[in-house]
This record gives C-alpha cells, structure tokens and sequence, in this order.
C-alpha cells in the first residue's frame, strides 16, 4: 500500500480519509482487516479487492490505477489468509 496509498493527502496518519490509515503495518491491518475491508481467504468478498479494481461506485486510488502486480500481490496476501505478520518490520 505505501507509497500510492499511505501518503499526506490519503490514508496516512495525517489525513486517515474514511478513518482508513496505512502509513504504517500495525494501523493497516486494523482498517483493512479488522474493519472488514479485507476478508481473509476471500479477496474475491473483499471490498478492497473491489476498490482497487473499480467494480461499483468507487476506485482507489481515485487519480491512477495501482500496477496489475501489486493488485496481484494484494490478492495472493489476502487469498493467503492475510496475515499481519509477514516477517517485515516497522
């Protein structure tokens, strides 16, 4: 999610639009997962997956698309059981 989505103007800490924060891996996993937007196992059910592509009323991010490989890289996270601890820290 970072850099496209974490950013001032976004989901960071500074602005949290939709109460979604991404700027760091502790805050992203309680508003994607613990919030629903993410349903582990399922990215078809997820509405992350939706957003990220399109697929009703909203896209994010709103200005460009994410790289196919990073959407990609979302879904195998998410169809893998979205874990939060992916041996990365911060």
């Amino acid at each position: 999610m970072q850099p496209n989505c974490a950013t001032a103007n976004c989901h960071s800490a500074l602005s949290a639009r939709s109460g979604v924060e991404l700027d760091t891996i502790n805050n992203g996993y309680h508003s994607l997962v613990d919030r629903r937007f993410v349903v582990p196992g399922d990215p078809e059910g997820s509405a992350l997956h939706q957003i990220l592509r399109g697929q009703g009323a909203r896209r994010m991010p709103p200005d460009t698309e994410l790289p196919a490989e990073d959407v990609l890289l979302i879904d195998k996270w998410i169809l893998a059981g979205a874990a939060k601890d992916l041996g990365v820290t911060k």
